[in-house]
């Protein structure tokens, strides 16, 4: 059939008509062999047939279908997400790309202004950084100062009581000597 011949051997036949019959040796892409018979390898040797190499594809018989079928359905949603990935790349450096090109269009005077709106900024930053190290270093003091006063209260208390403890014992010992 049509479909189980190799798109390298139709272009070989194809070059050596003439570039008219080349359009009418390649493989119909609405039938069911076409995507069965490795598009990108039949891409890659129609490629390396008209860069001066001659590698053909493997001929794939109708019955090896499905299971091709399944492989490019994989390999389709692979390059999907790669393809995916690839744009918000693109995208991205087309981003930067246009900022660079806003920089360079830019007169040194606004570039001179940017920067130093660039730098308040950064100060601004740092301040707000600063401020609230500074905040939380406060009331990190302000804490322990109160845990002091409170460790000093309870240290008075607990003396005085050791106190009155040290007085009734001494008031028990003469007594005790008393009756003795």
């Amino acid at each position: 059939s049509r479909d189980e011949v190799p798109f390298g051997s139709a272009l070989a036949g194809a070059a050596s008509a003439g570039s008219a019959s080349l359009t009418r040796s390649l493989p119909d892409p609405s039938t069911a062999g076409f995507a069965a018979n490795n598009l990108g390898g039949q891409f890659a040797a129609w490629w390396a047939a008209e860069q001066g190499g001659a590698q053909a594809p493997p001929r794939h018989t109708a019955a090896q279908a499905p299971a091709a079928s399944l492989g490019l359905s994989a390999r389709a949603s692979e390059l999907e997400a790669e393809n995916s990935g690839l744009r918000d790349r693109v995208r991205a450096l087309d981003r930067r790309v246009a900022e660079q090109e806003e920089l360079l269009a830019r007169t040194p005077a606004q570039a001179v202004r940017r920067l130093h709106g660039e730098v308040a900024a950064l100060e601004a930053k740092v301040l707000e950084g600063q401020v609230a190290a500074s905040t939380a270093a406060r009331k990190a003091e302000l804490t322990l100062w109160s845990d002091l006063e409170v460790s000093r209260h309870e240290a008075g208390a607990l003396r005085r009581t050791l106190e009155a403890k040290d007085r009734e014992v001494e008031r028990y010992k003469r007594e005790l000597e008393a009756i003795i």
